[in-house]
């Protein structure tokens, strides 16, 4: 696949530090964006804390159409309940939550079919009940959805609800797609309700 030269360069460079060269170029793609994207959330979060790609990347077998989940508590990204009490800890009267989906495709075109397993997967993810398989990453961050949505938690919410942040990544220039604007909205009210 023909890529700009510069995110040519740093997936090689990402490629390299990793030590992902025997990988398919899909996987190593997937891992830069959730990288990448996280990074401007959280810059320096993956240098002081080796083990957040591995646990932001879910993608595989039973993923439910996401491949990065991450959650941002008061400003910082997170990755377990201790995390989230250590942060609540330090204000214990305030919460401040994001949840981050990520989906990355190494292909040239946005797919209206695999836009909308995305979102069917984070409205699961974000639902009461849940009927979609799941691997064990997922799994992990369900469990810290639940206990950032319990009670002693949204006691320090300061907005209601959290935010939702959804980033579906291609190499392909964006073609005004009225097929996955139309998904995006519908998934836009089906959230405010939930």
């Amino acid at each position: 696949m023909q890529f700009e030269p510069v995110v040519r360069v740093n997936l090689n460079k990402f490629k390299t530090y990793y030590g992902l060269d025997g990988r398919p170029d899909g996987y190593v793609f997937e891992r830069y964006a959730n990288q990448v994207i996280l990074s401007s959330h959280q810059p320096g979060a993956f240098s002081v804390d080796d083990t957040l790609l591995d646990k932001v990347c879910v993608g595989g077998s039973n993923d439910m159409g996401l491949d990065g989940i991450c959650i941002k508590l008061n400003g910082s990204l997170i990755k377990s309940k201790t995390d989230a009490e250590d942060v609540l800890n330090i204000n214990k009267h305030a919460a401040n939550i994001e949840f981050i989906f990520l989906q990355s495709k190494y292909k040239e075109k946005f797919d209206s079919k695999e836009f909308s397993t995305f979102i069917a997967g984070v409205k699961d993810f974000l639902s009461d009940n849940h009927y979609q398989p799941m691997n064990d990453g997922v799994k992990e961050w369900l469990l810290l959805k639940e206990y950032l949505l319990s009670d002693e938690v949204i006691d320090r919410w300061i907005q209601t609800p959290p935010t939702i942040r959804l980033y579906y990544v291609v190499m392909g220039k964006w073609n005004d797609s009225p097929h996955i604007k139309a998904t995006y909205l519908q998934f836009k009210e089906d959230i405010d309700r939930l």
